[in-house]
């Protein structure tokens, strides 16, 4: 539940490296995950979850946006 920063974006626009907190509108769920604790039986596999408390940006709910691929849909580096 550590306090960690995330991006704010003037123009409202999502950029590789961007630290975000997704979130559902309809159900005030805030998307959260326990790296320490891994899925059963899976060696590299984690659960995820939604919370509907206000958590802020904290390790558990702050997620960075990686290109997975040099070159993919999305162009190239």
């Amino acid at each position: 539940m550590k306090k960690v920063p995330w991006t704010f974006s003037v123009d409202g626009g999502l950029k590789w490296g961007d630290k975000i907190m997704l979130a559902n509108k309809k159900t005030n769920g805030i998307l959260v995950f326990n790296i320490g604790q891994r899925t059963e039986s899976l060696s590299e596999q984690y659960a995820v979850t939604t919370t509907t408390q206000d958590i802020g940006p904290c390790g558990r709910a702050v997620f960075t946006l990686e290109r997975v691929e040099d070159m993919d849909i999305f162009g190239g580096k």
